[in-house]
């Protein structure tokens, strides 16, 4: 189980660094191309590549007698949808307004908002190696934060980020909690990502036009485009299907592992992220990126102590009303 939550961690880290790079691929443009609902909306359309495998999946069970569902699916994919629309819209408001490094260090904030909500929500139980590790992925967000703050003032750049970093944790605690309900896991994966993206999709055309953002995309698109045809092609291309790899590979690190290890991946994926924005589109950096590269190393050193402890904990009855009552260890 640890491999494959090994394997699905490393694709998440590859194809939302990636998804990052292309959204700064365009504002970095000539002329630079930046508008947040575009790119949202763009990546919500990864329901078009899910379609024909939900489909198939719907005539392979076509006559086929299923018990009565426990649970409401319709007000889960609802929810889902609704949150898919607050996460995409402070994100891309966030990764189109400041440094795709700066950005990718802050939203590895959601790590503390997890460790919270897990302990009210789930009554997960974590150790002191595990809180640890959080304040330290805490200090090197806040630590490049305040270095942005303080030079760029970016405020509704920062602020949307760590607003969509919090979201980003209420998801995945209540993914954690409605996923041992799913009576097929890839039936019920399909499904939710159609609905929930479709949802977003609507919601995010409905605030273009309230913000009237939707009145540039013509004009913006076609200045860009004259000139970079190939890169806006790419891009708009590439954006639904980083996001399709994006969104299964988190639901399936959580569905095989926990919320609390995604967010270990996602820092992984700040990191790279960070240095990659850096390195490909030469964005300034100061002292206060070292500062939060060492902090972030610290982390993951003290989140290795927090797995080996666990290891040798003993074991405990499952405190999560919505798991199956079975041994399992401390912390995975």
């Amino acid at each position: 189980m640890a491999l494959v939550a090994t394997g699905y961690g490393l694709l998440y880290i590859v194809s939302s660094t990636s998804e990052t790079l292309a959204v700064k691929a365009l504002n970095y443009a000539d002329p630079p191309l930046v508008l947040p609902v575009y790119t949202a909306f763009l990546s919500n359309q990864l329901w078009l590549f899910i379609a024909p495998f939900y489909i198939q999946m719907l005539y392979e069970r076509k006559g086929v007698v299923r018990p009565k569902q426990k649970t409401n699916y319709v007000n889960q994919y609802i929810t889902m949808g609704v949150l898919t629309f607050i996460i995409a819209l402070l994100r891309n408001l966030g990764v189109n307004s400041i440094p795709g490094s700066v950005f990718s260090l802050l939203i590895s904030t959601s790590i503390l908002f997890t460790i919270v909500l897990s302990s009210l929500w789930l009554k997960n139980k974590f150790t002191i190696w595990h809180v640890n590790a959080a304040l330290f992925c805490m200090a090197s967000a806040f630590t490049v934060g305040a270095s942005e703050l303080a030079t760029n003032k970016e405020t509704i750049g920062v602020c949307s980020t760590l607003g969509a970093a919090f979201f980003i944790s209420f998801t995945g605690v209540w993914q954690e909690s409605i996923q041992p309900t799913w009576d097929e896991y890839s039936f019920r994966l399909a499904e939710i990502n159609i609905v929930a993206s479709l949802i977003a999709s609507v919601m995010l055309l409905i605030f273009g036009v309230i913000t009237e953002e939707i009145g540039e995309w013509r004009g913006d698109i076609a200045a860009t485009y004259m000139k970079n045809q190939a890169l806006v092609i790419c891009i708009s291309m590439a954006l639904p299907i980083l996001k399709l790899l994006v969104r299964n590979s988190k639901y399936s690190i959580i569905n095989v592992s926990s919320a609390f290890f995604f967010e270990f991946v996602q820092s992984s994926s700040s990191l790279l992220g960070s240095i990659a924005n850096i390195l490909i589109f030469r964005e300034a950096w100061s002292y206060g990126y070292i500062a939060a590269f060492g902090l972030l190393a610290i982390s993951f050193a003290l989140y290795a102590k927090a797995k080996m402890v666990s290891s040798i904990l003993p074991i405990h009855m499952t405190e999560n009303p919505l798991q199956p009552k079975v041994v399992v260890k401390a912390w995975r």
